[in-house]
């Protein structure tokens, strides 16, 4: 891919909302088991929430303190989050659950020509390489009043696993307060190289994921 194109889709503007229609999904527990139904995906400036459907309702086990309720997924694949946690009932009888990030998009990596993490919650751009591959860092927003209006794109050639994807979500909420304290400059190398481990404190930043194809 081309520098021009992958700065092109990092300095693309993000979908400030975005709904996702109800259709087949399924709910994993902590345990691993599975229970069918609809689900509706709806994003905002300020979370990204899920309303899962299933006849006759269901109940989900209270997951200790830091830890997710489960996992959703679309059925065909066209969309997951890996992590929820369960916010009640709604008025109309769905079941509500937030997540920190959303993966959209099914393809084979051999076809994704770069993708694209949005957060929220941070405001800082940059550049470098994450394993020998382009990585471009572009501040979205200014003249912000809160952090919470804060947007950045982390823009990497290729495609990502769910485990990197994680790993770059910890490093930028990391490095936006480092960054605004003043006790960081940056420069890129690959996180793996730093042994970042498990982070289960309560954060405000929250992402979704778009592919492009070639």
């Amino acid at each position: 891919m081309s520098e021009n194109m992958l700065e092109i889709i990092a300095r693309r503007a993000p979908r400030e909302s975005l709904t996702i229609e109800s259709g087949p999904a399924f709910f994993a527990s902590r345990d691993g088991k599975r229970t069918l139904g609809d689900a509706e995906v709806t994003i905002s400036r300020a979370a990204i929430a899920i309303r899962f459907a299933v006849g006759g309702g269901f109940a989900v086990e209270k997951a200790p303190y830091g830890e997710a309720s489960g996992s959703i997924a679309a059925q065909d694949e066209s969309w997951a989050a890996r992590a929820v946690n369960d916010a009640g009932v709604a008025s109309s009888g769905e079941r509500l659950f937030s997540t920190m990030a959303l993966a959209v998009g099914k393809a084979k990596g051999s076809d994704v020509a770069a993708t694209r993490l949005v957060f929220a919650g941070a405001a800082w751009q940059g550049g470098g390489a994450i394993d020998g591959r382009r990585v471009i860092v572009h501040r979205l927003s200014c003249d912000t009043v809160s952090h919470h209006d804060h947007r950045i794109t982390v823009t990497v050639e290729g495609n990502l696993d769910e485990s990197a994807i994680e790993t770059i979500g910890r490093a930028t909420s990391f490095v936006a307060r480092a960054i605004k304290g003043g006790q960081l400059v940056v420069r890129f190398r690959s996180p793996r190289e730093f042994g970042l481990g498990k982070h289960r404190s309560v954060d405000d930043t929250f992402g979704y994921r778009l592919v492009a194809f070639h």
